[in-house]
């Protein structure tokens, strides 16, 4: 009787290992619709204290999110279609790229629209003890002086340039 038990045991023991092997070894095959669900971890940024990290998620098709993580208070925001986070020295600003949905651009040239009459990016400058955003629309480029405290911007203008 305690034979039968232990070959008993014994089997019992050995279906439950070819059960979970069995249930390990199936593996998904990853096919195309996998490939569009990835992500891209880009531009990364860390304030002058380390107080704040900016990094944006960027997916194959679609529109980019940023995402800025608050160190001291461990709060996470994010801004859509955000990109190129810059933070000022005294980390009171992060000044980042809005870009143009990515629907309204696929749109826009599918319809063979000129690109000069295509919306231009903006900029957001957000204030990271309020939380407030403020955005100036139509800008070309951004960029912080040398001490990080001023911002400098360059705004696209329809205008032509008079001929002297």
């Amino acid at each position: 009787m305690n034979n039968k038990k232990s070959i008993f045991y014994f089997l019992f023991a050995l279906f439950i290992i070819m059960l979970n092997s069995s249930v390990f070894a199936q593996k998904k095959s990853i096919d195309h619709t996998d490939y569009a669900k990835w992500e891209t971890l880009k531009n990364t940024a860390i304030s002058e204290n380390g107080s704040y990290v900016s990094y944006e998620i960027q997916p194959l098709k679609g529109d980019t999110y940023l995402y800025i993580y608050n160190v001291q208070n461990q709060s996470l925001d994010s801004i859509y279609r955000a990109k190129s986070a810059k933070f000022s020295k005294d980390e009171k600003w992060m000044v980042y790229k809005i870009e143009t949905g990515y629907d309204t651009l696929r749109k826009l040239k599918l319809e063979k629209v000129n690109r000069k009459k295509w919306p231009k990016d903006s900029i957001g400058i957000y204030n990271l003890q309020t939380g407030s955003i403020q955005k100036i629309a139509d800008v070309k480029s951004f960029e912080f002086d040398q001490d990080h405290n001023v911002l400098t911007y360059l705004v696209n203008t329809n205008d032509a340039l008079p001929v002297v």
